[in-house]
């Protein structure tokens, strides 16, 4: 390829044939910066005598100025299933969240998901998985940073204190447009209540969608072990004595 800064000529696609008098040169060009506009095509020739022609105005080329990048589109998050979860403290369970980006699935850089009363990351189960790195992460307890992410399949459960996520056992599929995460994750906290399963998506601009509550995540106490109401046996202590036949007496 060689470029005078207006127009690059691709010298391993451009040919040359010869048939009689004739020399076809199939030049092989691209515009480049701002050489846009109507421009005449002018053709000159010279022997090996060096006679030369006069340059020839023989047709025209107009180039258009180049179409500006398409616009970004933001990602969105789709849905959460099962739309309620139910466990224990410390019972694992399966989420798969669905997120979509209109430019491909490509463009998903970082898919979130969040458990916790309010989007406040603070004291809640909110872990990340990185398209770059292909690593998940989850978020410290007091919300200021991300703790060390480990791969996605590796034999580790990650644990903030809050809610723990089995790296292991988490997975990502793709197509299309989509990209999903089964997050496996455990509540640790002894709230109660439901609690609000939220989504967010960022693509490789930075642009997001937002947190999305799009399912619940019900904390149920473990049940309580019944007392017995069975009363506990009583002992009297019992004197014995040996039995005496009336009507006999000692010799």
């Amino acid at each position: 390829m060689i470029s005078n800064g207006w127009i690059q000529l691709d010298t391993g696609l451009s040919t040359v044939a010869r048939a009689g008098n004739n020399l076809t040169v199939s030049w092989v060009l691209k515009p480049v910066g701002t050489f846009t506009g109507p421009k005449n095509v002018y053709l000159k020739s010279e022997d090996a005598s060096a006679a030369v022609s006069a340059w020839r105005d023989l047709g025209s080329w107009t180039v258009a100025a180049a179409l500006p990048p398409p616009a970004n589109r933001t990602p969105t998050a789709v849905s959460v299933a099962p739309v309620e979860t139910r466990s224990q403290a410390n019972q694992f369970r399966t989420v798969t969240a669905v997120y979509s980006d209109a430019d491909g699935n490509a463009d998903l850089r970082t898919t979130m998901v969040l458990v916790n009363t309010t989007t406040g990351g603070a004291n809640a189960l909110y872990a990340a998985y990185s398209s770059f790195s292909n690593k998940v992460y989850l978020r410290k307890a007091d919300n200021t940073d991300w703790m060390p992410g480990v791969l996605l399949g590796a034999a580790t459960v990650l644990d903030n204190g809050f809610g723990r996520l089995d790296a292991s056992r988490t997975t990502v599929t793709r197509s299309g447009n989509t990209l999903t995460v089964n997050w496996v994750l455990a509540y640790k906290s002894s709230a109660t209540g439901t609690l609000w399963v939220h989504l967010q998506a960022l693509d490789q601009k930075a642009a997001g969608s937002g947190w999305k509550s799009l399912g619940r995540w019900v904390w149920e106490a473990a049940p309580r072990r019944r007392r017995s109401t069975a009363h506990p046996l009583r002992c009297r202590s019992l004197r014995w004595r040996p039995a005496v036949s009336r009507g006999s007496s000692a010799q």
